[in-house]
């Protein structure tokens, strides 16, 4: 028997009431020439017995299993369903959502007719949970901006390294032989997808569909919601210092500097736009009530580069209350929860949107109900000076300004 052209990959675990919506989403493909892999990874309700149940009425279901049924994670649960693959293409499908039924159609016309490409991906529906979101919206309403705007084929090494534009599994197919090499240790594991992606979109162009192929279900019982937040800054930026070297050893070293050289510029030119960005926001905020957030080290640096005396900084807020009550440099330090009462005009916060510190602030806010602007790029110029005046490498830099 031939093999067939599209393996599909389900990683399941403990979703046996949303498994169905996926497994059915394969079975109505218009596309027909496919075998779906079911990797369950140690589920402990009832899915295996829902996926037996596909398996025993369709014989291109097939359904795999770790040793003695042990959870061993997203990573090898992957590899495993690698391995039994037969497709020349592999597509992924997260087990909590769906396709539409021309999915796989609209993307082995892209693989066919563009050699070059090593990656497809698709517009997203989301559905679910509505806080998720709204909390998303401006995420993915930024990655169709900027997919939209390029034309394909297209080499997506900085986006997707930078900006995190392929926003999950369920929304690709590959070349099953770009995994050929590919590092699968993630230091993070529900990071696996981007640490994936970057070594793919860096050594491979990509296609981008513009339209809404999968339907991507936000919840709060979702992998990645589960471990978010055991997460630190920390982690990230020993993923991303990992992942640049990774990058090093994967292609020639022109390539590799090609992409650090266009991050570090992208980088350097943005702090040079922020001057214009600056002066607007101080005509528009320069009598209204302004607090800095995050009473780390690197506040020492922007209290002591940057003139504050045409804003009316109020104070600092940080989540450590332990901190409450202290002064740096002539500022009284304030624990998060009082942002309710100190009721700020603006909150400026020296961090960036991919780390942890915005999301988690961005959330509170949120939650208390607050109508507060936070600012993340404000100081930019002053954290890219301070890390160059610490003598450290480009990767040095481009990790710390991650």
């Amino acid at each position: 028997m031939k093999n067939p052209k599209v393996t599909i990959i389900i990683p399941s675990y403990n979703y046996e009431l949303l498994i169905k919506d996926a497994i059915d989403s394969v079975i109505a493909q218009s596309f027909k020439d496919f075998e779906l892999i079911i990797v369950d990874d140690g589920s402990s309700d009832n899915s295996l017995a829902v996926i037996n149940d596909y398996v025993k009425k369709h014989d291109n279901i097939f359904l795999f299993t770790h040793e003695n049924n042990l959870n061993k994670g997203l990573s090898q649960t992957v590899q495993l369903g690698l391995k039994h693959s037969m497709g020349e293409y592999i597509a992924f499908l997260e087990c909590d959502d769906f396709w539409e039924d021309n999915y796989l159609a609209k993307k082995v016309v892209v693989f066919e007719n563009n050699p070059q490409v090593g990656i497809v991906f698709n517009d997203v529906e989301e559905l679910g949970d509505e806080n998720k979101i709204d909390l998303l919206k401006d995420y993915f309403e930024d990655c169709r901006n900027r997919c939209s705007s390029k034309i394909y084929p297209a080499s997506l090494a900085y986006e997707t390294l930078m900006l995190e534009i392929i926003s999950n599994f369920s929304s690709t197919m590959m070349r099953k032989s770009v995994f050929s090499g590919l590092d699968f240790d993630t230091p993070i594991a529900p990071y696996l997808d981007w640490w994936l992606f970057s070594q793919i979109t860096f050594l491979y162009d990509s296609y981008f569909i513009n339209e809404k192929l999968t339907h991507l279900r936000l919840h709060t019982k979702s992998y990645i919601s589960n471990t978010q937040g055991k997460i630190t800054i920390k982690d990230k930026k020993d993923m991303f210092n990992k992942l640049l070297k990774t990058l090093e050893k994967s292609a020639d070293c022109s390539t590799y500097k090609e992409l650090v050289s266009k991050i570090f510029e992208e980088k350097a030119s943005k702090s040079c736009r922020d001057k214009n960005y600056k002066e607007d926001f101080i005509k528009k905020f320069a009598d209204k009530k302004v607090f800095l957030y995050g009473a780390e080290s690197f506040l020492f640096d922007i209290l002591k580069d940057y003139d504050f005396s045409k804003i009316n900084i109020n104070g600092i807020i940080d989540a450590d209350k332990n901190k409450s009550g202290q002064e740096i440099l002539g500022y009284k330090v304030y624990y998060k929860d009082e942002i309710v009462s100190l009721n700020p005009d603006v909150i400026l916060i020296s961090t960036q949107e991919p780390e942890m510190v915005y999301s988690e602030l961005q959330k509170f806010v949120s939650d208390k109900g607050l109508n507060i602007p936070i600012i993340t790029d404000f100081f930019h110029e002053v954290r890219y000076k301070a890390l160059n005046n610490r003598g450290l490498s480009l990767e040095e830099v481009l990790t710390e300004l991650f």
